[in-house]
């Protein structure tokens, strides 16, 4: 029984870290702006050209300081939910859902489209 509540406690802490990150707006913003760049609705796959925006379009694009972005994709990078890789002078930012479609079913949550209809 403590393996199963020790593995719950893990789940719960992962699961609040990640809405934590999500529920600021600038950085909940950033994550769709990406997602909505990468062309589908599931997410990206690491290093997909059309996800990829660079820290002063995005700060152009939301109406945010330099250093506020560098600040918000910092907190998406720990919680897992973007990748960025530096490319000369610009860092390139990609998406990855992957940590929250996990989070949530492991959290018994259904994210089917299909199903919100039922």
């Amino acid at each position: 029984m403590a393996i199963k509540q020790s593995t719950d406690r893990r789940i719960i802490r992962r699961a609040v870290n990640i809405f934590k990150v999500l529920a600021d707006e600038s950085r909940l913003a950033l994550l769709l702006m990406l997602n909505q760049d990468c062309g589908c609705a599931h997410g990206c796959e690491v290093g997909g050209e059309q996800a990829q925006r660079t820290l002063a379009d995005a700060g152009r694009r939301l109406g945010i300081s330099m250093p506020t972005v560098s600040h918000h994709l910092k907190q998406l990078r720990r919680a897992g939910l973007i990748t960025c890789v530096r490319s000369g002078r610009r860092v390139l930012c990609t998406i990855d859902l992957e940590p929250l479609q996990e989070t949530l079913a492991a959290i018994g949550v259904r994210c089917s489209a299909t199903e919100a209809k039922k």
